[in-house]
């Protein structure tokens, strides 16, 4: 499977996007930014196809303008509450905001006003209503749709809609409980003639690799041990105690839990498992590096260096060691306000969160080309796409396994400027399509 499919998978799975890209697109300038006033509106609470319950949720407020139909011009956001929407529109609406984000522009097209629903994934019709709710069919034929996106006058957004899973815990388990490790060589792969499961040292040309051991009690503690082992024999280890609590359950196998670390950090993380928890996963990939039990782990104390999960201090030698978070407002997509964590330590190690939420931890290098800092980012603590290894099948939806096929860092431009830093490949679009660079703070 190529790497859209498997990326949308995890967003339906999930309800989660990067709603920030890289930059491609040169269109007509437009700086403006997001509202002040950018608080979520509830709507009300539904439940899936799939039994989940979500929560709907009215973001307009986060926009004072956002993009159309590509390559026109954004449109002005004139926010209409749900709940003032023609009665014909209302389930229309409701039912597309539920399976998926919306955006819900209205205007006068022939003498009537008209309502276009925009959704990535959920284009009925070109979704064009009128106030009644009955769909105008412009789909049966192409230069007809074309026409009203032309012919049409006075377009605005007035609601931008997406959705919140409903957190629950009931019918929990213990699953989680016990002592767990995560290493660079023990690997499975769902291929299109079954799972896999192989030994392939992952990053073989590092001059270290990592082991993570991690131990939940019944009692809400736990530590997390990180083994980095040199190929000199040479280890530096931290321990790190944190309290954990979990947040939220769907069955038969997926958690979402809180981890609270000793030495200050606070990380939400997700284990989902495919086996009824032999062995778990933090994201959904085909493949992965699975947490896998074990019984106990011994470790030389004598190499205990400190603790890991706190924010880096400030090091002369490396500017780019810290916590640095940034947000962005994506206006061509549905998905409100977007905030990135980045965190490198002077150990060459980190992680990234996306709004909380663990994305993975990595292993980093620094290099000098052309006078600027490049970053390479080793991630691991996470699945890979098949575009990113183990997979010698050219054709998109299909996959082979070979073990050959390793994943290798990504590189990025990386500009810091005081307390500021910019990352090649993060940035926002404005609402006429044009590309923004992120700004990191240091925290």
């Amino acid at each position: 499977m190529n790497k859209i499919l498997l990326i949308l998978a995890c967003i339906l799975s999930s309800f989660f996007l990067c709603s920030c890209s890289k930059a491609d697109d040169i269109q007509p300038t437009d700086n403006s930014q997001p509202t002040d006033s950018d608080e979520a509106i509830v709507i009300g609470e539904y439940e899936t196809n799939d039994g989940k319950k979500v929560r709907l949720l009215d973001i307009t407020n986060s926009y004072n303008s956002i993009s159309y139909v590509y390559p026109l011009n954004g449109k002005p956001v004139k926010h209409l509450a749900f709940e003032n929407l023609p009665k014909g529109m209302m389930e229309t609406v409701r039912t597309w905001g539920v399976s998926f984000p919306t955006k819900v522009f209205r205007s006068k097209w022939k003498g009537e006003t008209v309502y276009h629903l925009l959704s990535p994934i959920y284009d009925k019709d070109y979704g064009i209503f009128n106030e009644s709710g009955q769909s105008l069919r412009l789909y049966q034929n192409r230069k007809q749709y074309e026409a009203f996106i032309e012919e049409q006058e006075s377009t605005e957004c007035i609601l931008v809609l997406t959705v919140q899973l409903v957190k629950d815990i009931t019918g929990a388990k213990t699953d989680l409980v016990g002592m767990w490790y995560l290493d660079w060589q023990h690997m499975t792969c769902s291929t299109d003639n079954g799972r896999i499961t192989d030994v392939v040292p992952l990053y073989p040309d590092l001059p270290f690799s990592i082991t993570e051991i991690c131990t939940f009690e019944d009692d809400g503690k736990g530590q997390l041990i990180t083994e980095k082992t040199y190929k000199d024999g040479g280890k530096e280890i931290t321990v790190d105690p944190f309290k954990y609590k979990v947040t939220d359950y769907t069955a038969p196998s997926a958690y979402e839990y809180e981890c609270y670390y000793e030495a200050g950090d606070t990380i939400r993380y997700f284990a989902r498992s495919l086996d009824g928890f032999k062995t778990f996963n933090r994201a959904h990939y085909y493949v992965n590096y699975p947490w896998q039990p074990i019984t106990s782990y011994p470790y030389d104390e004598s190499a205990v260096i400190g603790s890991k999960y706190g924010t880096p201090q400030p090091d002369a030698s490396c500017s780019l060691v810290g916590k640095w978070e940034g947000s962005c407002l994506d206006y061509t997509v549905t998905f409100g306000k977007s905030t990135f964590t980045w965190v490198f330590r002077s150990d060459q190690t980190g992680y990234l969160l996306y709004n909380g939420h663990f994305n993975y931890s990595f292993a980093y290098t620094l290099s000098l080309s052309n006078n600027e800092t490049q970053v390479t980012v080793y991630k691991y603590d996470t699945g890979f796409t098949s575009d990113e290894g183990f997979d010698s099948n050219p054709s998109p939806g299909l996959m082979d396994y070979d073990p050959t096929v390793l994943p290798k860092g990504v590189t990025m431009k990386a500009q810091i400027t005081g307390n500021q830093l910019e990352l090649e490949g993060y940035s926002w679009k404005d609402a006429n399509f044009v590309s923004h660079p992120i700004v990191f703070q240091r925290k």
